[in-house]
């Protein structure tokens, strides 16, 4: 039978023997079969060229094969954008043909994240951007 003790652990010591097999294995056992990995990248119609960039570079750095597999007619042939443009619209009622909205991220390497971004679309109510 197991006794409450059994759960009592060293949470530093455990947390330093966890970290040393991720090192392990990720400097030693997997780092060998990088050469079987495929860095694959996705890119749809609202990613960044510099996304691209940035993944290929990494790529590079780690040693991997890297394929570019563009998806944005996939995802406009599961009605993926006509429901993000559903949802857009209503948070802006006016939003439509010709606008484009995306989720936007500074450079990774300038530090501050997810700001929303809109081109041409009409301003937000008062109601939403007051929340």
């Amino acid at each position: 039978m197991l006794d409450p003790h059994v759960l009592r652990i060293d949470a530093a010591r455990e947390t330093e023997r966890i970290c040393q097999v991720i090192r392990e294995q990720v400097l030693g056992t997997l780092r060998r079969l990088r050469e079987r990995v495929l860095a694959l990248m996705m890119p749809e119609q609202s990613s960044s060229d510099e996304s691209l960039v940035l993944g290929g570079l990494l790529a590079d750095v780690l040693g991997m094969t890297t394929q570019v597999e563009h998806i944005a007619p996939a995802l406009a042939a599961l009605g993926c954008c006509a429901k993000q443009e559903s949802a857009i619209r209503t948070a802006v009622p006016a939003y439509g043909e010709g606008h484009r909205c995306k989720l936007v991220s500074t450079s990774i390497l300038e530090g501050e994240r997810l700001p929303a971004w809109c081109d041409n679309a009409p301003p937000l109510p008062r109601s939403i951007v007051e929340r």
